[in-house]
């Protein structure tokens, strides 16, 4: 028998990215979150309405992340390819940005290291994104070889940032139940998106890098539902202490005392729920009433 000739026809594939079940799964979660917390606002506008603000963008942001990482590159959304990864990595870059910038206003952090400041934080990256990605994957149109000149910047910075995040906001620990899990929470979520660059760096599965980037808005929506539901537990409700001058009003009472506990104006406006700049106004009118020219002098003459 002769040997026969068999002729395989060409199969051409298109790449599309599919939509992984996590990515269904954390799409919807986003989806409802934001109807809730646009709701809350639309019929409560009145009650704090900048912190309901910048969760629904948290929120929106993430929706976008997971979204988009997820359905592009396809050539049925837009042509260039090239576009459509810009778009990815710079998604991705300020949704971490903004997540920081919602954890320093939440725990009213100013960090010493000019580094770590939002507004550098955001230039350097910006300067980074275009210098060691636009323009690499421009000139090379190799994705990888722009990720490897972009990524060891921020993966560098993560790092450092982790660790400063940890010293800065560990004086919270010490604090009350309500106060160290609400820091145990916000370092956990730190730390999970500083995982992003490293995760992207070893090729991890995308869908897997994406899903472990949100549990860091989780872990947020976690401590800003602690805080929500402590600041339910005691609006309008002042703690009977002891009266420690008769000119004191009950706020001003209760702010003395933690003041007398050595609490520092941060953490008596996270207690009370109110602005960092009203307990430094009640301090300055409870140490004139006290005859006490600054907060030193009133600890000493009125702890026991």
């Amino acid at each position: 028998m002769l040997p026969q000739t068999y002729t395989v026809p060409s199969v051409e594939y298109n790449y599309a990215t599919p939509l992984h079940w996590i990515t269904i799964f954390l799409i919807f979660s986003f989806t409802v979150i934001i109807l809730f917390q646009a709701t809350r606002i639309i019929l409560h506008p009145e009650k704090c309405k900048m912190i309901k603000c910048r969760y629904l963008l948290l929120a929106i942001l993430f929706l976008l992340f997971n979204t988009v990482n997820n359905l592009l590159p396809n050539t049925s959304f837009l042509p260039s390819i090239f576009i459509q990864h810009s778009i990815e990595c710079a998604l991705g870059m300020y949704v971490c940005i903004y997540a920081i910038w919602y954890l320093y206003t939440e725990f009213n952090i100013t960090s010493r290291y000019k580094l770590f400041k939002v507004k550098y934080l955001f230039l350097t990256m910006t300067g980074c994104y275009f210098l060691l990605f636009i323009l690499p994957y421009y000139f090379t149109e190799s994705l990888q070889f722009a990720y490897k000149c972009f990524l060891i910047y921020p993966i560098v910075l993560s790092l450092a940032f982790v660790v400063s995040f940890f010293y800065t906001v560990k004086k919270y620990i010490s604090y009350s139940r309500d106060f160290k899990l609400r820091t145990y929470l916000a370092l956990s979520a730190v730390i999970f998106l500083s995982l992003l660059p490293i995760l992207t760096w070893f090729h991890v599965f995308e869908p897997w890098i994406i899903s472990i980037t949100s549990i860091s808005f989780f872990l947020i929506s976690i401590m800003e539902l602690d805080s929500y539901l402590y600041r339910l537990k005691n609006t309008y409700k002042l703690k009977p202490v002891k009266p420690l001058h008769p000119k004191f009003t009950d706020r001003e009472n209760e702010i003395a005392h933690q003041i007398i506990n050595e609490a520092d104006y941060t953490v008596i406006s996270k207690k009370m729920f109110i602005q960092k700049s009203t307990v430094r106004k009640h301090a300055s009118n409870i140490f004139s009433k006290a005859n006490c020219s600054n907060r030193d002098q009133f600890i000493k003459k009125f702890k026991r």
